[in-house]
């Protein structure tokens, strides 16, 4: 086990904000920038729909934050399990139960926000309420880690996740090596006792990305150390009023996922001479990490806010509608649901006589053009008579939502090819 003293003082994690204004003020801009942006996400025209993409967001989060650790499975799998329809292979049906975990996890960290919208953001305690809430879900065996070669022949240590648990064990991570099991405590002190000064405005979100860096450092737990920190991170935007159920970075980290590590690789540094701040680690190092987070987050931001403007949106949906309607299944699906589609989206539940009549054709005509629109998933309804509301099934939100979820989209493809 490494003992350079080093290792065994919270100074080794300093610093733990950028402490030079010259590195601050630009990164203060860009948090400024990405705070503007969100609060300007069109999101009050179809609040219906909206409030039924959440949901799937969830699992697309889910997906993405488990594809970075390798140990994902499919979009429709997923989609499966939230039926309570898992794999017969027990490895794929262990991976869907970790995609639950992870969503059930985001619902309930983004209802129960206490922890992370005051001082004890960045609490020892609360980065293992976070922990729990993924790992606490699974049974032992789907928290049981085996170490397996490409032929399945066991390699390494078997280990269970224990919820919320701080390692006991020292460890490495690639060429960094974190403090020891018996210092961890007094490094997450010493990072609470630092972010939970800067909780609001631009310092906030800089403090929550820098967090995000200087957690992996520590590296606390014996595993699960990249979902809860990916969690905490968007818990705490969530926290902070940014991304209001409508974006995430987890998808951004994951489709930049070399960038992402490289980034944090580089914030592990130490620091590089006198003009490097004045820390043990490199300031420059932080602030680059910063800087590509911030960039991941408007990113997202920009991307929903161009699907979610309503022009954007209504020529997507009829572009979808018209293809569909090629389809023989869908034959009888015409641009006149677009009247009663947008009404449930803006304004909520609709019953079938309202529907019907809306569309503007004839009885049996429109009969079938709201049978059509069932069918294709675009509306769900409690009953067979019952009123109907918005509803996004895969097929309608890959259809609706083009490039959001791209493995999404290919499987649908392949599945209606």
């Amino acid at each position: 086990m490494d003992k350079r003293p080093g290792l065994i003082t919270p100074s080794q994690l300093t610093p733990l904000m950028p402490s030079l204004e010259k590195n601050l003020a630009p990164l203060r801009d860009k948090a400024a920038e990405l705070i503007a942006a969100a609060a300007n996400i069109p999101k009050g025209a179809l609040p219906h729909l909206l409030a039924e993409l959440t949901p799937r967001l969830r699992a697309m989060n889910s997906y993405y934050s488990n594809k970075i650790e390798g140990q994902h499975t499919t979009p429709l799998l997923i989609d499966r399990a939230l039926h309570q329809d898992y794999s017969p292979r027990p490895q794929e049906a262990t991976k869907q139960r970790l995609a639950l975990a992870h969503i059930e996890a985001e619902i309930s960290g983004e209802a129960n926000l206490d922890l992370l919208a005051g001082a004890e953001r960045f609490a020892q305690a609360t980065f293992q309420h976070v922990h729990a809430m993924i790992y606490g879900r699974l049974t032992a065996d789907d928290r049981t880690q085996q170490m397996v070669d490409p032929s399945g022949k066991l390699i390494g240590k078997i280990h269970v996740i224990e919820p919320g648990v701080l390692r006991t064990g020292d460890v490495g991570v690639g060429r960094h090596i974190p403090p020891p099991h018996e210092n961890v405590a007094g490094f997450l002190a010493a990072l609470d006792q630092h972010y939970r000064h800067s909780l609001r405005g631009e310092m906030g979100l800089i403090a929550v990305i820098a967090a995000h860096h200087r957690f992996a450092w520590v590296h606390p737990f014996a595993d699960g150390n990249g979902r809860t920190v990916r969690l905490h991170t968007h818990l705490c935007l969530h926290a902070l009023g940014l991304t209001q159920g409508i974006w995430s970075p987890m998808r951004g980290l994951a489709r930049r996922q070399e960038d992402y590590y490289a980034m944090l690789a580089g914030a592990d540094q130490s620091r590089r001479g006198d003009l490097d701040g004045r820390g043990n680690l490199t300031e420059s190092g932080l602030c680059a990490w910063i800087n590509f987070a911030l960039d991941i987050c408007l990113d997202q931001i920009a991307f929903m806010t161009g699907r979610l403007q309503l022009s954007n949106f209504k020529e997507r949906m009829e572009m979808f509608i018209a293809a569909q309607s090629q389809r023989a299944a869908y034959r009888d699906l015409g641009m006149e649901v677009m009247k009663p589609m947008l009404y449930a989206m803006a304004i909520g539940p609709i019953s079938r006589a309202d529907f019907k009549a809306m569309t503007g054709l004839a009885e049996r005509t429109a009969e079938r053009a709201l049978a059509a629109t069932l069918k294709l998933g675009l509306l769900g309804s409690p009953s067979p008579r019952g009123t109907l509301h918005v509803q996004l099934s895969p097929e309608t939100l890959s259809g609706l939502f083009p490039q959001l979820w791209p493995e999404l989209d290919a499987e649908v493809a392949a599945a209606s090819g």
